[in-house]
This record gives C-alpha cells, structure tokens and sequence, in this order.
C-alpha cells in the first residue's frame, strides 16, 4: 500500500487540476480492511472521488458459481462540478478482470434551441453474441512487441469492440433537418458501413468509402 501511495503522490505532483487515474490497485472497495481506509483518506486529502462499485474480478467453481467478488480495479477521479461523469464495469471476455469505462466532459448547460427536429440517441449494448466475438478475437499482442505498437493494437480492438456494441437511434420531432449536402447516395454508403458489423478488411473499406465522399461533399458544399 505504500508504494500506491508513493505513486499517486508522485501523479498528484505532476499533474494539473483535472486527473483520472484507473487501473488495478489490488485493494478491495468491498473489503473493511486498512488498505482501503488508507486509499479512500488519500483521496479525501487531495479531493479524489472513487469511482467503481460493482464487483470487477470474480472467480468461479466448475458449476459456474460466484466463489469470490472483489472490486480492485479502481478508477480515481477529480474533475469540477460542472464535469459530467459517467462510469461503468464491462466484461470483454480478455481477461479474468473487467475493463473500465470512463466517460467525462462538460455538462451543456445552454438552453436548447427550438428549432431542433431530430435528435440522436446512442444506445450502449454488450451482447453475448459480442462477448462471444471478443473472446474469439482476441487482440494479437506479441512479447517482441514495443509499447507504442501494443497500445495500437489494443486500441483498435477496443474501438472495434465499441462500435459493434453501439448502434444509433434517431428520434424525429418534427420536420427532417438532414444537411442538404447529405445525398441519398451518402446514405446508401453510410447504410452499407453500418451493416458491416463484423470488423475486418470489408468493413474497414465500406468505412473508408462513407468518410471520403462524406468529406468531398461537405467541401464542395461549403
């Protein structure tokens, strides 16, 4: 424990006013033990909040019951108060800890125009179909490989992995506002890159084709 603290202190000295620190800490937020009150007064000190508190390692018997359920992969945070932040425990099927996913940034505040028509709904869904798909591509990460060419790899399996888990609603309230460079041939293509759910070279390539010729219209356009 004090080597953790001796290395947020060192994170608390370098950083600036706004820090988020996740990972493993090994010290259980479901636990009453002196680890933790010593973590949870460190953050109270420096104005840190914690988190995570769901379950973020769990260990099973061979009927696939719960034997253990720990909360040790932790994510401390000090934003502002007008700092909107969300967090939440996905399994990605990779590794016997889940992952963390943190979303922040600012609260928009401002009063909504009334002349918007539509609005865009992101919806957040881990399938098992998808965890299937997780766990059976893997990402390829090698011993010889360097740190920058692994944090690539793993990077692009993540955003692979999140673009299969979010699909895009619209909610219409009135009449269509769609930019009147948006073709019906710009829809066509953007139909076919979301279509392409399993990442690889075809989706990658129908991706590539909506983006260009997104890009060329709103240039001629402009």
């Amino acid at each position: 424990m004090n080597r953790i603290l001796d290395m947020l202190n060192w994170v608390v000295q370098k950083s600036r006013k706004n820090l988020l620190v996740c990972g493993d800490f090994n010290v259980d937020m479901f636990s009453n033990m002196v680890s933790k009150s010593r973590l949870l007064d460190w953050c109270c000190e420096f104005g840190l909040n914690q988190l995570i508190n769901k379950p973020t390692r769990e260990t099973f018997d061979s009927n696939g019951n719960i034997l253990t359920s720990t909360c040790i992969d932790l994510a401390l945070s000090r934003f502002p108060l007008t700092m909107n932040i969300k967090s939440r425990v996905v399994d990605f099927g990779i590794s016997d800890h889940k992952g963390l996913v943190i979303e922040f940034g600012k609260n928009n505040n401002r009063q909504r125009k009334q002349n918007i028509k539509r609005i865009k709904v992101d919806v957040w869904k881990f399938s098992p179909d998808i965890l299937n798909f997780a766990r059976n591509n893997k990402p390829i990460v090698s011993v010889g490989n360097d740190a920058n060419s692994a944090a690539l790899a793993l990077t692009e399996w993540f955003q692979e992995m999140n673009s299969l888990a979010v699909s895009t609603k619209s909610l219409t309230t009135g009449r269509s506002e769609v930019p009147k460079w948006f073709t019906q041939d710009l829809q066509l293509l953007k139909e076919e890159f979301q279509n392409n759910k399993t990442p690889g070279f075809i989706r990658n390539q129908a991706r590539n084709r909506y983006v260009k010729e997104v890009r060329k219209a709103k240039k001629k356009f402009v």
